[in-house]
């Protein structure tokens, strides 16, 4: 019990600090998105306007993601409201389809090419994937099922934040030019996040035994 409300409770602090970072760095001290879009190779035709509308709605939504699916896994908040638990799980749901939605189109302006552009798009089809048989379990009232799925739906959202820790390190740390550093990031975001999730779901980690427990 004590391990499950550190690690809601340290996941809540990291979606938290991670969501404000986002906001005010991208939508209040740079809502142009200048210092990012320098690192790209862009066509004579990219449309900026109708770019920083998908990246800006992007940005919101994978922000409520983050919170609303740490929040998710609070057995206080499950117990105290099942009401909250289920429509936060709704907003997480739609959050990620718009998030994925968006995704799509911006994929084709990735920093670092066609690689990066591969990767994001292998990333989306596995967390849409992972967040609809989330959704199917609980349907069928399979909590088990429901909570794994959740782990491996929110280990792929997390991907949001790692690659921005992972092509910090690798630029600013270790010298590693910056649109190698974000390629290499870009995989390693969510397949480290997904081996650590297969880890937990493997060994029972984080995960009911039965049904009848709540998620």
């Amino acid at each position: 019990m004590r391990a499950r409300r550190f690690f809601v409770a340290f996941f809540l602090f990291l979606a938290s600090t991670w969501t404000l970072h986002t906001v005010t760095n991208n939508l209040i001290v740079d809502p142009q998105l200048v210092k990012f879009l320098q690192h790209k190779h862009l066509a004579a035709d990219f449309n900026r306007e109708l770019w920083l509308v998908f990246v800006r709605c992007h940005i919101v939504t994978a922000c409520l993601v983050i919170v609303t699916g740490v929040l998710g896994f609070s057995g206080k908040l499950l117990r105290k409201s099942k009401n909250f638990h289920r429509r936060n799980g709704q907003l997480y749901m739609l959050s990620v389809l718009i998030s994925s939605f968006t995704s799509l189109y911006l994929i084709k302006d990735a920093t670092g090419g066609s690689l990066v552009s591969l990767s994001f798009f292998v990333l989306e089809v596995l967390w849409l994937t992972a967040t609809w048989q989330a959704y199917r379990a609980i349907r069928r009232k399979d909590i088990a099922r429901h909570r794994i799925w959740m782990i491996r739906s929110l280990s792929l959202a997390f991907s949001n934040t790692t690659i921005h820790l992972y092509t910090l390190l690798l630029n600013s740390v270790f010298g590693v030019e910056y649109t190698l550093a974000y390629t290499i990031a870009a995989w390693a975001s969510w397949t480290v996040n997904v081996c650590i999730a297969e880890l937990l779901v493997r060994n029972k980690l984080y995960v009911p035994e039965s049904k009848g427990v709540p998620a």
